[in-house]
């Protein structure tokens, strides 16, 4: 079992700030490129952690939902 640090905790926050101003965004990563955020869940309010490969934790209905996405076709 992986351990839950302040670090993920303050990227959790830096994730769901950017996908809160950022509806269509779909995943978030870090500066550095250690840590990387997913949209996650039914209503995309849920973001999934991952560092290196390994998921450090699933943060339920902790974003705002995203609106429907709609695709139309021309006929």
């Amino acid at each position: 079992m992986i351990e839950i640090f302040t670090h993920h905790l303050e990227f959790l926050e830096e994730a769901k700030a950017a996908f809160n101003e950022n509806p269509r965004f779909e995943t978030y990563r870090n500066e550095h490129d250690s840590l990387i955020a997913l949209r996650y869940g039914r209503d995309r309010d849920s973001i999934l952690v991952f560092e290196l490969g390994m998921k450090v934790a699933f943060f339920h209905n902790v974003a705002d939902k995203a609106p429907n996405l709609v695709v139309q076709y021309e006929d």
